[in-house]
């Protein structure tokens, strides 16, 4: 005989602590890993000014990407259970209130309450289709520019990075290079900043100079684009071009003998 019910309605005085359930893990979890692995780029393009350390990043980049397959994973899996959180609800709303009349009621199953497994397993979360979205990923871009900046940091790349990684001919560029200083201030890049309207990079601090927390037109000449702070992120591809370029030139004049081939 039960004692106690399979399943109760919710009760009000749990609401904060089922409103709080997620699938992600708790704090910022995630990003701090992704962290440590810029981190880790960072301390390689330190460590390796010479030839292109491809086993070493390339094993480093596999470990992110199966990290984002996680984590579009986790994504699914919290989309569905707030989906089950939210049909869990409305079905518990319908139940009779707990009482001390209710409660045998609900034990002897004449009640019946919903569970909010059963509400989670009847979804489909269609994670083994899960693909993680790279678009925006700024780490992603810098793990497949990496091969193509790392002798010249200021070489211009493919505008398919994608395709020409997988071509097994060597690489041809149509020519050009990337300035690593601001087009704002002409001085090089410490915190460079992509638009995601455009696609221009200035530096922070002379991009805010320049906007003035307003929007104004991209200050690229001939853009035309309307843009404020809120359009800018990080340019991470950038940031490692910058410090390769300075790595680089660092360790060619602390060694006279080794090769002077750096950009200035």
């Amino acid at each position: 005989m039960n004692f106690v019910p399979d399943y109760l309605p919710l009760h009000h005085d749990v609401l904060r602590q089922f409103h709080a359930l997620s699938a992600y893990p708790k704090s910022d979890m995630l990003q701090d890993i992704r962290n440590q692995f810029e981190v880790a780029l960072v301390e390689i393009v330190n460590e390796n000014t010479g030839r292109y350390p491809a086993h070493l990043i390339n094993e480093l980049a596999q470990e992110y990407r199966s990290l984002n397959v996680l984590a579009s994973e986790i994504d699914a899996y919290d989309r569905q259970l707030q989906k089950a959180k939210s049909n869990y609800k409305l079905e518990t709303d319908q139940c009779e209130p707990i009482t001390l009349e209710s409660w045998d009621q609900y034990r002897l199953n004449r009640f019946k309450a919903p569970s909010l497994e059963q509400a989670f397993t009847k979804l489909d979360a269609k994670t083994s289709n899960s693909k993680p979205d790279a678009s925006g990923d700024q780490l992603e871009k810098v793990f497949v520019a990496l091969p193509y900046i790392w002798e010249d940091p200021t070489v211009m790349l493919p505008e398919d990075m994608a395709t020409a990684q997988q071509e097994e001919d060597e690489l041809k560029f149509s020519g050009g290079t990337i300035e690593l200083t601001c087009p704002i201030s002409f001085q090089p890049f410490k915190a460079p900043m992509i638009s995601r309207k455009c696609g221009h990079v200035f530096d922070k601090p002379a991009l805010e100079r320049f906007l003035e927390n307003q929007t104004k037109t991209c200050p690229q000449g001939a853009c035309g684009q309307h843009v404020n702070m809120k359009d800018f992120v990080p340019d991470l591809v950038m940031q490692f071009r910058c410090l390769i370029h300075t790595t680089k030139k660092q360790k060619t004049r602390a060694s006279p003998d080794a090769s002077t081939d750096v950009v200035d």
